[in-house]
């Protein structure tokens, strides 16, 4: 994924957005120049190129 910049070359940033899948971390909004995922246990087979990303931050805690 490569982040899309501001004009001041800092990642942009949505906060406080609903496009943010996780609550209270900013989404960073880019492209991701491939994705493929290879799952045919699960049915989940897929590929994509050049499509719009979301990252965010988040962690596991047990």
């Amino acid at each position: 994924m490569a982040p899309y910049r501001s004009a001041d070359g800092k990642p942009t940033k949505l906060v406080d957005s609903i496009f943010s899948t996780i609550p209270g971390s900013p989404a960073y909004v880019g492209k991701a120049s491939y994705h493929k995922v290879n799952l045919p246990e699960f049915n989940f087979t897929w590929e994509y190129n050049g499509r719009n990303a979301i990252q965010g931050e988040f962690r596991f805690e047990a």
